[in-house]
């Protein structure tokens, strides 16, 4: 068998084993720690953004490169990737105000 079907196999193993013995210490523990939840559930999702975005990154400079050529490309794929976190920052910045100001009026007339 090749050397890589032979890897890519044990690292779904260990992923595997590693979700079973998670499921089993939450299943058998009887205190709950919600500080530790946060804190493993934030840890996980940083990374999974970050392999996700990482893939799509160099997926999109390599495509903006033979579009745009080799400084051009690369600029405007950087530029997107802040940009985009420039645009998501304001967007859920502007959400917050407004979701706050109705509920504080809301709970002001006690309803």
């Amino acid at each position: 068998m090749d050397w890589n079907v032979l890897f890519a196999f044990g690292l779904t193993l260990v992923a595997g084993l590693a979700t079973g013995i998670g499921s089993a210490l939450a299943f058998f523990t009887h205190r709950t720690s919600t500080r530790f939840l946060s804190v493993a559930l934030g840890f996980s999702a940083g990374v999974m953004i970050y392999v996700s975005m990482v893939e799509i990154f160099f997926k999109a400079k390599s495509a903006l490169v033979d579009a745009l050529g080799s400084p051009l490309g690369a600029w405007v794929t950087v530029a997107s990737f802040f940009g985009g976190i420039g645009f998501h920052r304001t967007d859920r910045q502007g959400y917050s105000r407004k979701y706050q100001t109705r509920t504080n009026r809301t709970a002001s007339r006690g309803g």
